[in-house]
C-alpha cells in the first residue's frame, strides 16, 4: 500500500495529520512535507500525527516523524503521536524514541495534552 495523508483542521492552532499505509521514503512523504511547512508559515503549530492507519514505517518514515517534531517544536508548537500499534510502539521503545515524542492513546488525549501545554 501506498503512503497517503489528510489534514483535518481541529481548532485554530491544532491539527490531525491522519497517516495511512506505509511511510518508508521521505520522497513518500514530499507532498505532505511541503504542506506542513507551508502550515508552520501561517502560524499552524500544534498537531497531532495519527498513525492508527500506518501498516509499516522504518528508520526513514521515523526521521520525517522526528523531523515534523523537530519543526513544530522550533516555533514553538508541538506534535503529538497518537494510535501507535504494538509493532510502532516496540520500534519507538528500541530506538528511544517514546523519550522524545509525546504519545498518547487517541486523538481525544492529545488534543486535551495540546491545551494543557498551551495553558502553562
Amino acid at each position: 500500500m501506498n503512503f497517503r495523508y489528510s489534514i483535518l483542521e481541529v481548532e485554530n492552532d491544532i491539527a490531525i495529520i491522519e497517516l495511512e499505509g506505509e511511510l518508508n521514503f521521505k520522497q513518500d512523504a514530499s507532498e505532505l512535507l511541503k504542506e506542513f511547512e507551508k502550515r508552520l508559515i501561517l502560524g499552524k503549530i500544534n498537531y497531532i500525527l495519527n498513525l492508527k492507519q500506518i501498516e509499516h514505517i522504518n528508520s526513514s518514515g521515523l526521521n520525517i516523524l522526528i523531523m515534523m517534531l523537530t519543526r513544530t517544536r522550533k516555533v514553538g508548537g508541538e506534535a503529538i503521536v497518537t494510535n501507535v500499534s504494538q509493532k510502532v510502539q516496540k520500534l519507538f521503545a528500541i530506538t528511544r524514541l517514546n523519550s522524545f515524542f509525546i504519545l498518547k492513546e487517541n486523538n481525544e488525549d492529545a488534543i486535551l495534552e495540546l491545551k494543557n501545554i498551551k495553558n502553562k
